[in-house]
């Protein structure tokens, strides 16, 4: 059984972004870049840029309640 999350992105400028249906998510190997697996595909975000980076729900965070 696959499971999907949804991830809060929260970049060291402050801005939030909610990537939904991801169905992995992590640390790349070499510690430089996170990762997020949407439909099949590998996205890539900077570490130097994010402040959090993980499922929506370990934040507490609500969409629309900023």
């Amino acid at each position: 059984m696959s499971y999907s999350y949804d991830l809060l992105i929260i970049y060291s400028d402050k801005t939030r972004k909610v990537i939904h249906s991801v169905t992995d998510y992590g640390a790349n190997e070499n510690s430089v870049l996170f990762y997020f697996v949407r439909n099949g595909y590998r996205s890539f975000v900077p570490v130097s840029q994010v402040r959090f980076f993980g499922r929506l729900f370990e934040y507490g965070y609500e969409e629309g309640t900023e």
